[in-house]
């Protein structure tokens, strides 16, 4: 049995560690974060009437899904695109906003968009539920 001798200890390290670094360095795919736009139609909405409006995402690696959700104090209403492969989608959407639901009080919308690397990104704006005219 022979020993090793530290200079062959040394060497031996020093390939380990630029062996290491050649299969670190190489390029790699760059993970992306979807973008994700939220337009709401009205900033007011009536008991038993309908949030409307679009949403705009994209994700140069692939979006698998994109949701929409209208919340007010007594529901949550929910509209959801499966895309699945594309890189993008530009979508209309109409959520039904709850007959109960109270006067005066918020309704948020809510759109995240998912990718295909499990990165979500949420957009939120505010309508408002109004009676009367």
């Amino acid at each position: 049995m022979t020993s090793r001798r530290p200079e062959d200890r040394l060497a031996l390290a020093l390939v380990a560690v630029a062996l290491f670094a050649a299969a670190c360095g190489g390029p790699r795919d760059r993970l992306d974060v979807p973008t994700i736009v939220l337009t709401v139609n009205d900033s007011v909405v009536a008991p038993g009437g309908s949030i409307t409006g679009r949403v705009v995402a994209t994700d140069a690696s692939g979006l698998v899904s994109v949701q929409v959700v209208a919340t007010t104090l007594d529901s949550l209403f929910r509209q959801r695109f499966d895309v699945i492969t594309a890189d993008s989608i530009d979508q209309t959407f109409n959520l039904h906003v709850s007959q109960t639901a109270p006067a005066d009080s918020p309704v948020e919308i809510r759109a995240t968009a998912f990718d295909n690397q499990n990165f979500a990104i949420t957009v939120r704006d505010t309508a408002f539920v109004r009676t009367g005219p």
